[in-house]
C-alpha cells in the first residue's frame, strides 16, 4: 500500500503562525530551519 505524502513519518505540512510582522518571521524560521513558506489566501 503506497503512502500519501500526508502520512510521511516526521514531515510538517502545516503549520500556523501568529506573528506581528510576517516578513520577519518568514526569514526567521527559513534562516534558522531552513524552511519555506507558500501563502493562501489574501491575508
Amino acid at each position: 500500500m503506497e503512502s500519501s505524502q500526508y502520512e510521511k513519518h516526521e514531515k510538517i505540512n502545516y503549520v500556523e503562525f501568529l506573528a506581528g510582522d510576517l516578513p520577519a518571521t518568514k526569514v526567521f524560521f527559513n534562516q534558522v530551519f531552513g524552511w519555506g513558506f507558500t501563502d493562501c489566501g489574501d491575508k
